[in-house]
């Protein structure tokens, strides 16, 4: 048995030690909201997170502080002083995500390790519309260009989520989600020029037809400069992104909503890789612009005739292509309809219960290093969950549920959760789960032929040398179980602290099998090095994520955040997989730390600052093999430390003016090694910009 153990920390885990306070929850908000009162806190510096609203932890809209839960919400306020210009940008204020930049359109995110361009373990979705691609299992995020200005929030959980969210939800899910187009009534231009960020703009404006029928459109450009690269040509990854969409929402009656949305986008990605050849030089630098478009339309009806009452019907089609000649030329056609119904069950019970199917159809026409064999696929998934919120006693809750889903590879998949909250005085918050969750096959893993290497001739071997790695019918689920305990303490509307710690264990982890060399003579005579895709791998990973959020003065807030986890990794006993440690799973910064500073200096001046920490990543010499495929040395990304700055100022009521420095410290750094894919590396720049932004 080989084995990958990341270097050790010890941690220590405890929960604080505080005075009494009111044991009903009623008072305990009745006390915070006159706090606030008191306190005269500015709207955006005294949003509490333990108070916030979010709907993923529970497939209903609840507060933070009642969620058992790792959960972490970010408000269009953190997004708008982050100066972040894209979604990855925002999603690093998030604890327990790594963000990584591969290049200047393409990103590596995933929650609890297990980083990849393809995060094949970390489901996202959009107002409910998941982005997760079935090719690969994972995010395309150069296509992900949304209107940061009409987020609502971001809500983030991490650790699994499936059985409310099905699989793919294994270590956690982002859901971004909009704002009504009531809350956008009026016009909005904005715009500005930096260094990377070479001309952005974006016009939205929002109406009403009648009392109960609101609507807003919008419309957005951007232009992304070249990343830095020590290559002679440069990066060659430079991006433009053209998108547009609408809103429309209808209140028939009191407790009753109807929403229609669209969006359309189109664009290029350049980017740089080395591309296979059977001929002299054998490997040949490829420059393309990746063509990308798509769009879809989502329509909603939710209806909540009581408190403990409400259903939902969702409906939407997506399409989306991307014509990349190294990869191939992907066309994903998908359509969706869930259901869900949520009442009161007997005596303390809250039912949830829904269903959903999912029709996908994909076409992979092929690439220089890509094909699948069919390359088209029709796939169906069934699945349905159930939820029992069971209150046990007067501070103790109960939540047991599960997910079957039923997909055309691995048949059924079962995937339930445990989950204990116990609020021992109002302003306290115990929880404990267990759960179990799946990774379900993509395309790739049954279909893909993927060809990254072409190897020179030699002395000894006078062929050149061909790597191919083969999708598996027989490959399966990978699994996890999952242990966590968490605490929140929020003793009044100024302080909070969220803190949780987790044990993962997972199996059938996906594998690269080494078989026997054999010669090919088409097109040419070469030497082929097959690998086949297998489920041979073990590993279990422990870890903590603590939040804290400090409002000092009325006119000041701080926010810090950190991050730990160790991974051990385990190959079954005759896998010759040499690959997938070195390229895939070393790949996640054992610490993290994050601080954040939001000052309204006066009622038209602001300053923020934003720096964070990211631990080193190594892949350890000991589990390459240079006669397998590996590398005799050691792959080191470098811890790096960043500073981000942003200063505000409104000369006038409805125009603000902002000026943004991001990578402060250093001119340059890496922040990822991309091995699955012939991506040169490539390093995020210090840059600005200016932006102005107007509302009407």
């Amino acid at each position: 048995m080989r084995t990958f153990k990341a270097p050790r920390l010890l941690f220590l885990y405890g929960l604080l030690t505080v005075g009494n306070f009111p044991a009903d929850a009623a008072e305990h908000a009745d006390s915070l909201s006159k706090q606030d009162a008191k306190d005269g806190l500015s709207d955006e510096l005294s949003w509490l997170r333990a108070e916030a609203t979010v709907f993923s932890g529970a497939r209903r809209e609840q507060k933070v502080s009642d969620t058992a839960v790792a959960v972490f919400v970010l408000s269009n306020e953190d997004i708008k002083r982050s100066g972040a210009t894209s979604l990855p940008e925002a999603l690093r204020m998030a604890p327990g995500i790594h963000v990584a930049r591969i290049d200047a359109n393409k990103w590596a995110i995933s929650i609890r390790g297990f980083n990849e361009r393809f995060s094949n373990k970390l489901l996202v979705l959009m107002d409910g519309r998941t982005v997760y691609n079935p090719l690969f299992s994972g995010v395309y995020w150069d296509a992900q260009d949304i209107l940061l200005d009409d987020v609502e929030r971001i809500e983030v959980i991490r650790g699994p989520g499936a059985a409310l969210w099905g699989a793919n939800a294994v270590n956690g899910v982002i859901n971004v989600i909009s704002k009504s187009a009531k809350t956008t009534q009026g016009g909005l231009v904005s715009g500005g020029y930096g260094s990377e960020e070479q001309g952005f703009a974006a016009v939205r404006y929002g109406g009403e037809v009648a009392d109960n029928l609101q609507y807003r459109l919008y419309a957005k450009r951007f232009n992304r400069g070249d990343s830095f690269s020590n290559l002679a040509a440069g990066a060659q990854d430079r991006s433009t992104v053209n998108s547009g969409g609408f809103r429309l929402d209808w209140q028939p009656g009191k407790r009753e909503e109807l929403s229609l949305q669209g969006r359309y986008y189109e664009g290029q990605s350049g980017q740089q890789t080395q591309v296979p050849r059977f001929s002299a030089p054998w490997m040949v630098p490829n420059d393309q612009s990746v063509g990308i478009s798509g769009g879809h339309i989502l329509g909603r009806w939710r209806n909540r005739p009581a408190d403990a009452s409400e259903t939902i019907l969702q409906l939407y089609f997506d399409h989306a292509q991307r014509n990349d000649a190294v990869l191939g030329r992907q066309t994903l056609n998908t359509s969706d309809i869930s259901y869900q119904y949520r009442f009161a069950w007997l005596d303390g019970h809250e039912l949830t219960w829904g269903a959903n199917y999912r029709s996908v159809d994909n076409r992979l026409d092929p690439g220089y290093e890509a094909w699948l064999q069919p390359e088209h696929r029709h796939i169906s998934l069934y699945s349905g969950f159930i939820r029992d919120d069971i209150k046990l006693a007067e501070h103790w809750n109960f939540i047991v549920g599960t997910e079957l889903q039923h997909n055309d590879f691995t048949g059924v998949e079962v995937q339930p959760t445990a989950r204990l909250l116990w609020h021992p005085q109002a302003r306290h918050t115990v929880w404990a789960a267990v759960s179990r969750a799946v990774r379900t096959p993509a395309i790739e893993d049954h279909d893909l032929t993927f060809m990254p290497v072409m190897a020179n001739p030699t002395a000894s071997l006078p062929v050149p040398v061909a790597a191919q790695v083969q999708g598996n019918q027989a490959f399966t689920s990978e699994n996890l179980m999952a242990y966590e305990l968490g605490y929140r303490f929020a003793p009044n509307s100024r302080f909070s602290l969220d803190t949780t710690a987790f044990y993962n264990v997972y199996d059938n982890l996906r594998t690269f099998e080494q078989g026997a060399f054999y010669f090919d003579t088409v097109p040419t005579s070469h030497l082929v090095v097959p690998y086949a895709f297998d489920n041979r791998m073990k590993a279990s990973s422990h870890g903590s994520e603590t939040v804290i959020q400090w409002t000092v003065q009325d006119n000041w807030r701080l926010s810090a955040n950190y991050q730990f986890i160790s991974m051990r990794f385990d190959t079954d006993d005759g896998s010759t997989d040499y690959i997938t440690l070195d390229r895939i799973y070393g790949h996640a910064p054992q610490q993290q730390f994050a601080l954040r500073s939001l000052w309204n200096m006066d009622k038209n001046w602001q300053l923020d600052l934003w720096a964070r920490y990211v631990d080193q990543m190594r892949w350890e010499p000991s589990v390459l093999s240079p006669q397998n495929g590996g590398l005799p040395f050691p792959m080191l990304v470098s811890a790096y430390i960043t500073l981000d700055a942003r200063l505000a100022w409104k000369p006038l009521k409805d125009l603000e003016i902002s000026l943004v420095g991001q990578n402060l410290l250093d001119g340059h750094h890496q922040e990822y090694i991309d091995k699955s894919t012939n991506i040169p590396v490539s390093q995020v720049e210090r840059s600005a910009y200016i932006k102005a932004e107007w509302h009407f």
